[in-house]
């Protein structure tokens, strides 16, 4: 059965549902001496909780997709494709608005797939600049969010002289990468 499909969460809320009402029957009719009943006791409010909290758990796993197999659960290398995405450390850009650049990259060893934002500055296309490596600001952006919340909320690229307290510093190269923090992050190079 699936970690993310829904016949596993509803099978969870079934069975979460089946505890409690199991412990509302079977509190008062427990038999045998008071130290074994209060065990009994403790154990189906354990059960219980320990049901819900599956529920609460599969349910965020399902909407902000942290885990998706049993074997990413477990820490386990499947060979499977967490994500999809275009082959490994291959990215086809496009042009997006404020000057962005946005494509869908996939890492060769994280198999970890995700869109990311590239703001190049208005230096980067100049002839005189052709040769020059521009520092790179990776904007990582939380869980839950999306690369483009920089963009939407962060006030980027606008906000980076602001950022560095109005002092002079060279042009820079922000990135917003989707993904896991702390992950390998992948170089992006210019295209030729």
């Amino acid at each position: 059965m699936s970690l993310t499909g829904t016949p596993f969460f509803v099978l969870l809320i079934v069975v979460t549902v089946l505890c409690v009402a199991a412990t509302l029957l079977l509190w008062s009719r427990l038999r045998g001496p008071q130290a074994l009943r209060w065990l009994l006791r403790f154990l189906m409010i354990a059960l219980c909780q320990l049901t819900a909290i599956s529920v609460v758990a599969t349910w965020m796993n399902d909407d902000y997709g942290l885990y998706s197999s049993w074997n990413d659960l477990l820490g386990e290398d499947d060979g499977a494709v967490s994500m999809v995405g275009p082959p490994a450390d291959r990215a086809t850009f496009s042009r997006g608005d404020a000057g962005t650049l946005d494509t869908y990259f996939r890492g060769r060893r994280s198999r970890m797939a995700g869109q990311v934002i590239v703001w190049t500055p208005p230096q980067y296309e100049e002839a005189k600049y052709r040769h020059t490596r521009f520092p790179v600001v990776l904007l990582l952006h939380g869980v839950p969010g999306s690369p483009a919340s920089w963009l939407e909320h962060g006030g980027m690229p606008g906000g980076l002289p602001a950022a560095h307290g109005g002092r002079d510093q060279p042009p820079l190269h922000p990135r917003d990468a989707g993904g896991r923090p702390g992950r390998r992050q992948h170089r992006l190079h210019r295209p030729a």
